[in-house]
């Protein structure tokens, strides 16, 4: 079974939504565990769509915390055929990613600099297929009814904490990805996403198995 929320405002009580939610299921169905499940979360500005200098700047986010982002995931969505890594689609970028140095790096800040359009970027995050089926998934930039970016690597939920805590992490992220470069420069991120990163693994382990 799937299920789709509404459009939630991060400002609203969509917290609140999603427990609720889950008290329901949990009153009508027996909640089991399957890895085989996963958690896709969409992200978007309020009542507007992503500038092309936004959606560069939260890509190059993407490309730079890849490894890190990858080592928060449960085990089955690490490199899951539903959430591929970008780098592993973008034979471009996956090249200058893999070569694991400061000039790699730029290299891929330079390449995402240069992309004129939506579809171009699309196409340097996913690859010239524009597969859907990664990390970060850019592809509905181009529908303008939808103009969101979306992480698809939450892992199975059985409960509303967990699902609020995906949520948060990606909404963060994608924020202070956003801020920090406006305010300190691509340094900023670095510091304020390794602060986000720490946090969320801290919490992932404690509420593990």
């Amino acid at each position: 079974m799937e299920c789709v929320s509404p459009i939630l405002k991060s400002s609203g009580q969509w917290e609140a939504v999603i427990e609720n939610v889950w008290e329901a299921l949990r009153d009508m169905f027996e909640v089991q565990k399957s890895l085989s499940c996963g958690t896709h979360i969409h992200v978007a500005p309020w009542k507007r769509n992503y500038t092309l200098g936004e959606a560069k700047t939260i890509a190059f986010a993407c490309c730079y915390y890849e490894r890190y982002i990858v080592s928060c995931l449960p085990t089955a969505r690490r490199d899951n055929p539903y959430c591929m890594r970008n780098s592993k689609v973008s034979s471009r970028m996956g090249h200058f990613y893999q070569l694991k140095t400061t000039d790699g790096l730029a290299w891929i800040a330079y390449d995402i600099n240069t992309r004129n359009d939506f579809g171009q970027l699309i196409s340097y995050m996913q690859g010239a297929s524009n597969d859907r089926r990664v990390l970060w998934n850019f592809c509905n930039l181009c529908d303008s009814s939808k103009g969101t970016i979306e992480f698809r690597g939450g892992r199975h939920m059985r409960g509303w904490h967990r699902a609020v805590a995906w949520v948060a992490f990606v909404q963060v992220f994608v924020l202070m990805a956003l801020e920090e470069v406006r305010t300190r420069g691509i340094s900023g991120i670095v510091r304020v996403v390794n602060r986000i990163l720490e946090h969320f693994t801290n919490f992932e382990h404690a509420r593990r198995p």
